[in-house]
């Protein structure tokens, strides 16, 4: 497992910073919505845009 912080500015509010810890690991399972988690979509590159800055920041991450 392996961890990245991402330090950016929070979907919708100009003046404020999220600090998000992302893990990250080889799973086997099902991914599912649950608790905060309001939906799961698989998404290419093209659609980051639907992704909060600090999203789109871990997912290019993970492409390299």
């Amino acid at each position: 497992m392996a961890k990245l912080t991402i330090n950016e500015k929070a979907h919708g509010f100009s003046d404020t910073f999220v600090n998000m810890q992302c893990f990250y690991a080889d799973y086997q399972g099902d991914i599912q919505a649950n608790a905060e988690i309001a939906e799961f979509k698989w998404i290419g590159e093209q659609e980051f845009s639907l992704c909060a800055l600090a999203a789109q920041k871990a997912m290019r991450f993970i492409m390299l």
